[in-house]
């Protein structure tokens, strides 16, 4: 049987490999105008007529069915299953398919991003699947909240403001841009207490103590800053 990918649009994306991912850049089924998904976002796995699909730590999370999966854990699907990522649903269909055939890597129709505003009932952003109105009777879908596409931080501002700032004695600028407030915060107390206590015993040592105080200072700079680093590379949704 050959397995493909039909989208809600009619493009369709034949199984051809043993793993397709899906996402916004560097993948198989590129979706870059699409706001609700990550960059690498999910990945279908074939194994003989055995379909997997993975949600890759996604913010916005991938679904089957209207059912949510467990980030980074398999998740079967069979043929006529719909997969959810972002605006665009997936469905699982063997021979027979209609619609125009699209090779996957190729870039996908453009569609028009959600309206601004929603009706009463459903303040807040939505993929297009999800109904504006809940059907009677039935458990009102939550919908997911809407990424923010390319990310609005900059690791280099990040690590500027860590080192920078943290030379001339204050660290924990960079991770209060990061997000990392209490982090921040605290290592702004500790290092201005510390250096109090190096020019105070600077002024007692006519200075001679900043030949071990600021190399100390340096290194706390340095390793701070690389965690900082750590964090916002583990973090690509957030950091560009």
């Amino acid at each position: 049987m050959n397995l493909k990918l039909y989208t809600q649009t009619g493009v369709e994306y034949p199984l051809t490999t043993p793993s397709v991912t899906v996402g916004r850049e560097n993948c198989d089924i590129l979706l870059p105008q699409d706001t609700l998904v990550s960059r690498h976002h999910a990945r279908f796995q074939v194994q003989g007529e055995v379909v997997t699909v993975t949600d890759l730590g996604s913010t916005n999370g991938t679904y089957i069915n209207q059912v949510r999966l467990q980030p980074h854990i398999p998740q079967t699907i069979r043929v006529g299953d719909t997969v959810h990522i972002g605006n665009t649903t997936f469905t699982l269909r063997g021979d027979g398919g209609a619609g125009p055939t699209r090779a996957i890597g190729d870039m996908p129709v453009w569609q028009a991003p959600p309206p601004a505003s929603w009706p009463s009932d459903a303040m807040e952003a939505r993929p297009a699947w999800i109904p504006p109105t809940p059907v009677a009777g039935s458990v009102p879908y939550q919908a997911p909240a809407p990424a923010y596409g390319y990310p609005t931080k900059s690791k280099s501002t990040g690590m500027l403001l860590e080192i920078g700032i943290g030379l001339f004695a204050l660290m924990g600028f960079g991770w209060i841009y990061a997000g990392q407030t209490s982090t921040g915060v605290v290592l702004v107390i500790v290092s201005l207490l510390l250096n109090l206590g190096y020019w105070f015993v600077a002024a007692l040592t006519a200075g001679f103590s900043l030949l071990c105080t600021v190399p100390l200072q340096i290194a706390a700079v340095i390793i701070s800053a690389w965690r900082l680093n750590s964090y916002m590379s583990k973090n690509p949704d957030k950091f560009h």
